[in-house]
């Protein structure tokens, strides 16, 4: 199911992502999946560092690799920093703004 949703959608955006274990917060494994689908299914991907958790680790990631996210060029430190939600709504809608006929 998964899969042919993100084969549809073509961004995937991701936030947070945590989890309780044994009465630990940790990251949630299923994002980390999710995360390997959407790439392997082509779609965009999005994380939203600042939001920590899996997000964050998903960041570093992509980060590690940023020539497989060229759209995301001008965009690493506020995904990384932002707090603000009205500033990381902004930077999807101008990552989606500028994917347009790209995807």
């Amino acid at each position: 199911y998964g899969k042919e949703m993100l084969q549809e959608c073509g961004v995937a955006v991701f936030m947070f992502g945590n989890k309780v274990v044994e009465g630990k917060v940790v990251l949630a494994n299923g994002m980390i999946e999710e995360f390997t689908l959407a790439k392997e299914c082509g779609a965009r991907i999005i994380p939203i560092a600042s939001t920590g958790c899996t997000a964050l680790y998903l960041y570093n990631k992509a980060f590690s690799q940023k020539g497989d996210y060229p759209y995301l060029n001008k965009y690493w430190s506020q995904l990384k920093d932002s707090k603000d939600p009205r500033v990381i709504a902004d930077v999807i809608i101008n990552i989606l703004n500028n994917m347009k006929g790209c995807v």
